[in-house]
């Protein structure tokens, strides 16, 4: 399974499939309606013709309809066009996570250990590469604990690198008297984490 690059060939397709969408009634409904449109491809260089999907996605507050095309290897039977969009999402979704680990955590993983000594045989390095990857692991699963409590308490998503830079590296003043501790968090974050402390944190303590 994978998305096929628009071409002219698919493009004149897509339209043709679209224009007898829009006669359905379902087109002028008030939500976002999604179609899975059936079809077959065979480009040039291919030694048969591939069963291929048309993803349209109708939003009505959207002047243009969203497309692409899905190819893949299994059959109708096997996988329906509606399983094969739920699919395709799940891996994007799988896809954007690992990418958002990797620009975020950036571990630095070392084939071997190099020393100085050149006489000395070059080690594995498999221990420093274990320890590096289960540390970011647990960071990982923090920041992202803390990112869904964020996106509880503000109502919007939000990617790991904004989490980062919008609600972590903020600068706070920390002021210590007598049995209390108080926190001032920067003008810039003062929302988001008000809106954190005041709707999640307390469900977290409970």
């Amino acid at each position: 399974m994978a998305r096929i690059k628009n071409n002219s060939i698919l493009n004149e397709r897509a339209k043709a499939l679209m224009a007898e969408m829009a006669v359905n009634p379902r087109y002028d409904a008030d939500e976002t309606v999604t179609w899975c449109i059936e079809s077959s491809y065979q480009a040039q260089s291919w030694s048969k013709a591939r069963r291929v999907v048309l993803m349209a996605e109708h939003n009505p507050l959207e002047l243009f309809v969203k497309h692409y095309w899905v190819i893949t290897s299994q059959s109708s039977t096997e996988q329906s066009g509606p399983e094969l969009l739920a699919s395709y999402r799940e891996r994007g979704t799988a896809e954007s996570g690992y990418g958002d680990f990797k620009s975020v955590m950036a571990p630095r993983l070392a084939h071997v250990v190099r020393t100085r000594d050149t006489s000395t045989p070059v080690r594995i390095g498999f221990e420093r590469n274990e320890a590096e990857l289960i540390l970011c692991a647990i960071a990982f699963n923090v920041m992202n604990g803390l990112r869904r409590l964020v996106e509880l308490a503000l109502k919007v998503p939000m990617s790991l690198q904004r989490l980062r830079e919008r609600v972590l590296k903020v600068a706070v003043r920390v002021v210590h008297h007598a049995r209390t501790v108080r926190v001032t968090v920067a003008r810039a974050a003062e929302s988001i984490w008000r809106a954190l402390w005041l709707t999640q944190l307390p469900l977290v303590r409970a």
